[in-house]
């Protein structure tokens, strides 16, 4: 159960760090607004986790361990597509 929990919580931290880079990227490289760095990664987001979980399912292709699915679906998704943020460009709207 540790090495689970491990490992959402080191994805998450990779997804949140992945979040803040590309916000940082479209805003200050790209001159571009934060409501369209919200949108770029909850879209990546959504793609991502829609992949792997169709890629590691029953029927999948890859064969993957719980603890893989959860880093990347749950950790990585989870810290990359968080919905605070969203929620806080709205609010600033």
């Amino acid at each position: 159960a540790m090495r689970l929990y491990l490992a959402v919580g080191c994805g998450a931290a990779i997804g949140s760090l992945a979040r803040f880079l590309s916000g940082y990227v479209i805003v200050s490289l790209l001159g571009l607004n934060a409501l369209c760095s919200t949108a770029f990664v909850n879209v990546v987001g959504s793609w991502v986790i829609m992949a792997f979980a169709t890629l590691t399912g029953p029927d999948g292709r890859l064969m993957v361990g719980p603890v893989t699915r959860n880093f990347v679906m749950a950790g990585f998704c989870g810290g990359l597509t968080t919905f605070s943020a969203m929620s806080l460009d709205t609010f600033i709207l």
